[in-house]
């Protein structure tokens, strides 16, 4: 239960958080109009929906736990990738890197919430249900916040109001969004090796059988 809800809350503040400056970064840094840009994450949501699509089936096989702990791990991976960005990284070179990340998103959502509600009775559903929906609001809240603050940081405020940056700025910018991609990709990879010394706890004791 603490895992799954665990993971819910940092899958989206990595996640949600992360996604509106990879976006700000093709408008900002790289003077593409809005619709570019949302074409050019998009392979990040069509990856989502392709593996959410298969996710349900591996938790049907396998359980809630390895799915969502092999999500989060490639999800993680994929973001610490995301690091090669740079002032004229073409998308070219980075659409799959953006469809990696999108793939270990989709493949964690259905088992962390699979595993938050198995963990209960069915007369606390309604309330678990609840409470993984709130901390998954709470997560993509201060994602986009934090993780705002660390790309901004080096720039004056008016800089976060849109318009293309100049260079110099474009490379301060930069900067910030790679401290953003730290912090987002290492949360992703400590959440999922917690998880999996959680799993391995419980295997050795005997709770679990693997599912």
């Amino acid at each position: 239960f603490a895992v799954a809800n665990l993971a819910a809350l940092v899958v989206f503040f990595a996640f949600v958080g992360a996604i509106v400056y990879f976006s700000a970064y093709f408008q900002q840094a790289q003077h593409h109009d809005a619709i570019s840009a949302g074409l050019d994450v998009s392979a990040v949501g069509v990856a989502i929906a392709l593996a959410a699509s298969q996710s349900g089936r591996l938790v049907a096989r396998l359980g809630p736990w390895l799915p969502m702990l092999a999500g989060l791990a490639v999800a993680g991976g994929g973001t610490l990738g995301l690091l090669r960005l740079g002032l004229h990284t073409s998308i070219g070179a980075i659409w799959w890197n953006f469809a990696i990340v999108g793939a270990g998103i989709g493949m964690s959502l259905t088992p962390m919430t699979a595993a938050a509600m198995s963990a209960v009775g069915a007369g606390q559903a309604g309330m678990v249900s609840a409470l993984h929906n709130a901390l998954r609001q709470v997560g993509q809240v201060f994602g986009v916040a934090v993780l705002g603050a660390l790309v901004y940081a080096k720039l004056p405020a008016s800089a976060s109001a849109g318009p293309p940056l100049p260079r110099p700025q474009a490379e301060l910018f930069i900067d910030g969004l790679h401290n953003a991609i730290w912090l987002a990709g290492l949360l992703l990879l400590s959440t999922a090796a917690a998880g999996a010394a959680v799993l391995a706890r419980r295997l050795s004791s005997g709770e679990l059988t693997g599912r």
